[in-house]
């Protein structure tokens, strides 16, 4: 159980997030309102891994995010696009 009142609790979850998504392919993020702060830096990192993000949301709009640009970023505003999107990533 992570105490969210403890910075050394909350930094150990951190940590242990981020080693998953080291052993990721891709990412699959899904961001409804109101805005999970941790999923922007799980999609950052991701990124910056340069790893393949696909970014479900039910508030699409285009350019409406630095992710738009982001090179390996796709935005989906449904299921069948998060399966279209997977579909088409060649990754091993």
């Amino acid at each position: 159980m992570i105490d969210p009142t403890c910075p050394k609790s909350r930094q150990l979850a951190c940590n242990a997030c981020l080693d998953e998504l080291d052993l990721c392919d891709v990412v699959v993020a899904m961001v409804a309102a109101p805005r999970p702060k941790g999923t922007y830096v799980e999609i950052g990192y991701a990124i910056a891994k340069r790893k393949p993000v696909i970014w479900a949301t039910d508030e699409f709009r285009a350019g409406c995010s630095v992710f738009d640009m982001a090179p390996g970023c796709m935005i989906t505003e449904s299921d069948g696009e998060i399966f279209l999107a997977l579909a088409g990533l060649s990754v091993m």
